[in-house]
C-alpha cells in the first residue's frame, strides 16, 4: 500500500471525527444553550471557540502541517476560554491531534521530497 494513501487515511479519520463533534456540539449549544442565564456569555465564547477549532480540524485534514499548527494554537484558545488547559478533556485532545497532524504533515513532505529526488535522478 502506498505510504501517502495510508497517511491520508490515517489523518482523515481522527480529523473528521474531531471536526464533526466540535462543530456539532458548538452549533447545538450555541442554538439551544442549556446553561443558566449567568453563564450565557461564557457559553457563547466556548461555542464560538469550538466552532473555530472544528473548522481548523477540517483545514488540518486538507493541509496537515499548517492545520496542525493551527490546531495547537486553537487548543491554547480553548484552554483559555475553558479557564485552564485540563479543565475540559477537549483541550488536550485537540492539542494532541494538532501535534499528530504536524507529524503526519512532516512525513508527507519528507516522502514527497524523497519521491521527487528519485524521479529527477533517472
Amino acid at each position: 500500500m502506498n505510504l501517502n494513501l495510508m497517511l491520508k487515511i490515517i489523518r482523515i479519520i481522527p480529523g473528521a471525527l474531531t471536526a464533526f463533534f466540535l462543530l456539532l456540539f458548538g452549533f447545538a449549544n450555541l442554538l439551544v444553550p442549556v446553561v443558566p442565564e449567568s453563564y450565557l456569555d461564557q457559553n457563547t465564547r466556548i461555542c464560538i471557540m469550538m466552532l473555530i477549532t472544528g473548522l481548523g480540524a477540517v483545514y488540518a485534514i486538507l493541509r496537515p502541517m499548517t492545520g496542525g499548527v493551527l490546531l495547537c494554537v486553537f487548543s491554547m484558545g480553548l484552554g483559555f476560554v475553558f479557564g485552564g488547559f485540563f479543565h475540559n478533556p477537549i483541550t488536550p485532545i485537540v492539542a494532541l491531534l494538532g501535534m499528530f497532524f504536524i507529524f503526519v504533515g512532516y512525513l508527507s513532505r519528507h516522502k514527497l521530497r524523497e519521491d521527487s529526488n528519485q524521479h529527477s535522478g533517472i
